[in-house]
């Protein structure tokens, strides 16, 4: 119980005098992510590729494919699931391409 209390104890003093540094942190991170979404702007088209391709493959994993079946012994699958993979599949659609047409609108 001694040993803990040191740890944590250390953990907190470690915290405390590191206070006066965490404003400079919070610029350094802000300024290195602007920075790298600067960068990464211009790749931007090649994440449009890879989020469609992605979507296409989960697709037709959902929809194509044959059902892997849960129970090995009855052979039956579990609709809820399929019917939970389908809205969440939707969902994750809807939501990328709001993303790819956001600077459009």
């Amino acid at each position: 119980m001694k040993r803990i209390s040191v740890i944590v104890a250390s953990i907190f003093s470690a915290i405390l005098a590191s206070i006066c540094c965490l404003p400079v942190l919070g610029i350094l991170v802000f300024s290195v992510s602007s920075s790298l979404a600067a960068t990464l702007f211009s790749l931007r088209p090649v994440f449009w590729g890879l989020s469609v391709v992605s979507l296409a493959i989960g697709f037709y994993l959902t929809y194509k494919r044959p059902a892997d079946c849960c129970d090995f012994q009855k052979k039956t699958c579990r609709e809820n699931n399929l019917r939970i993979r389908k809205i969440v599949l939707w969902i994750i659609a809807a939501l990328n391409l709001l993303i790819i047409l956001y600077p459009y609108l």
